[in-house]
């Protein structure tokens, strides 16, 4: 926690620390989002044990692979990607936000190969393909004319930017690529209008 303290992201008060993020350790790794009780549409969605912390914990050895992490948010999986030793790493996202806690989190675990590019999945276009792709992808159903948080944001039917990470796979993929993935069904289109 020292290197927090002496970066000012926390400070201690009547001996508990204090800071307006929320930091989580994963091994040796600090990330940084925002609490729950953030109210902003831009939110940094925290880290949960049984989504984003499982996933990332299971990042497999990436030596000498491009990595491609897709809504990347605060940036945990491209982290922990490139000290999984990937060649390279592109973070992808549409919060302008989330890329600039992203660009700390990598920064601050002195992760030096990874590229954060705001923008979405529909606009992201690259020469190369990847070895590996990450995707925690939002996925809340969330109808036209509806205010929302980005991070929720699975468009109408709640699977739609997956469905544009298939359509895309021919242009970003390899033969032999992994892609991790986390979704769910969030319902029937037909039953969610």
């Amino acid at each position: 926690i020292r290197p927090l303290l002496e970066s000012n992201i926390c400070c201690i008060i009547d001996n508990k620390i204090k800071s307006n993020f929320r930091i989580t350790k994963i091994y040796e790794t600090f990330i940084l989002t925002d609490f729950p009780s953030y109210n902003g549409k831009d939110r940094v969605w925290y880290l949960l044990e049984d989504e984003s912390i499982l996933f990332a914990k299971n990042i497999p050895d990436c030596s000498d692979k491009n990595v491609l992490d897709i809504g990347s948010g605060s940036g945990v999986l491209a982290i922990i990607a490139s000290l999984n030793n990937a060649k390279s790493v592109i973070a992808i996202d549409v919060s302008e936000r989330a890329i600039e806690i992203g660009t700390f989190n990598a920064k601050f675990n002195d992760c030096k190969n990874i590229k954060f590019v705001k923008c979405g999945i529909h606009e992201f276009k690259s020469k190369n393909k990847f070895d590996y792709i990450v995707f925690d992808p939002p996925f809340v159903p969330i109808p036209s004319g509806t205010r929302y948080i980005l991070s929720g944001y699975g468009e109408q039917y709640g699977l739609e930017l997956v469905h544009e990470l298939f359509r895309k796979l021919p242009y970003l993929s390899k033969s032999d690529t992994a892609i991790s993935i986390i979704s769910m069904s969030p319902g029937d289109k037909n039953l969610s209008i």
